[in-house]
């Protein structure tokens, strides 16, 4: 075999390489070292920014589960009012009109609502009735 095949495994040269690569293990750990001993300015930044990064999160979070808070009650009176219709046209014909109105409604109050159903006044911000129905609410008249 050729001299240089028979140095590269030798022993010695296994060692070489061993000792190059920690080396530069070496070099490259004091290198971090120093940075952050010189500059621990830059270590503070990156905190800073990530308790930044957090309250931003925590921030929207509350946003969110503020606006899908309203999503649900302004659901839950789209659904109020569609029974609320229906059981004033079921109740049509019965001779005590409230009580008949209010055992349908189960004794839930209809303030908000117009006769035929409808929000009195909806807001701008009303989901549409898709989304309320995937909420799982009904926002349909059975008429």
């Amino acid at each position: 075999m050729s001299p240089l095949l028979d140095y590269l495994r030798s022993r010695s040269w296994r060692f070489w390489w061993r000792f190059v690569f920690l080396s530069i293990l070496l070099c490259i750990w004091t290198t971090v070292w120093i940075v952050g001993r010189l500059h621990p300015e830059m270590l503070q930044e990156s905190h800073q920014e990530e308790l930044a990064r957090r309250r931003a999160d925590e921030a929207y979070q509350a946003q969110r589960a503020a606006a899908e808070e309203r999503t649900k009650q302004l659901c839950e009176l789209r659904s109020r009012c569609v029974r609320y219709g229906d059981a004033r046209q079921e109740c049509a014909i019965a001779a005590d009109f409230n009580r008949c109105v209010s055992v349908k409604m189960n004794g839930e109050d209809a303030t908000g609502c117009t006769i035929s159903g409808e929000i009195l006044n909806p807001p701008p911000d009303l989901p549409y009735a898709l989304v309320c129905a995937l909420w799982g609410y009904r926002v349909t008249s059975t008429r």
